[in-house]
């Protein structure tokens, strides 16, 4: 009877025990799915990081194209206006560069019409040299904006980039 008892205490003991690495058994296995679970979150938000760098740096593109295309258009704008500017300078210059007296009225108001073309001509060059400039300002500020979104983009890529190599590592090492 002596020996009956001490083997179901050794049973006991021994079901105590097992139940007890059981337990831990599931707290490490909760503790690695949890391990496991932060790498992949962390390489996933390496990979949104990265996928929205490259969103930006495709956008900054664009932008910059966009200005070179303003610049581009405002520089045939303020060529088109100089040169507005000047044929009407020559042609104010020569149309009252004679000192002669006129004939009759209808040479004065004659000469006043060509006059009131060459200023409306040059007004117009003027206010084209003007716009053509802004666009060519509005052009850079394009430029500035797509290469501060591309150095960001590139930024956030690399980031990202890094991100997920960490979690590649923290994987394999925990692994190996």
């Amino acid at each position: 009877m002596k020996q009956l008892s001490i083997l179901v205490a050794g049973i006991a003991i021994i079901g105590l025990s097992a139940c007890g690495s059981s337990n831990d058994f599931a707290k490490n296995v909760k503790k690695e799915s949890k391990f496991f679970d932060s790498i992949a979150e962390q390489y996933e938000d390496g990979e949104d990081l990265a996928k929205s760098g490259e969103k930006k740096i495709t956008k900054g593109r664009k932008l910059v194209e966009k200005g070179r295309v303003e610049i581009r258009d405002g520089e045939k704008m303020v060529r088109e206006g100089n040169q507005m500017v000047q044929t009407s300078s020559n042609a104010y210059a020569s149309q009252t560069g004679y000192v002669s007296q006129p004939f009759d009225p209808a040479e004065i108001t004659a000469s006043s019409e060509a006059l009131k073309k060459i200023r409306k001509d040059w007004i117009t060059g003027t206010e084209k040299v003007r716009k053509g400039n802004e666009k060519i300002a509005e052009g850079n500020s394009k430029i500035d904006k797509g290469n501060k979104l591309i150095r960001d983009g590139r930024n956030k890529v690399e980031t990202g980039r890094s991100y997920m190599k960490n979690a590649e590592e923290k994987y394999s090492s925990r692994i190996n």
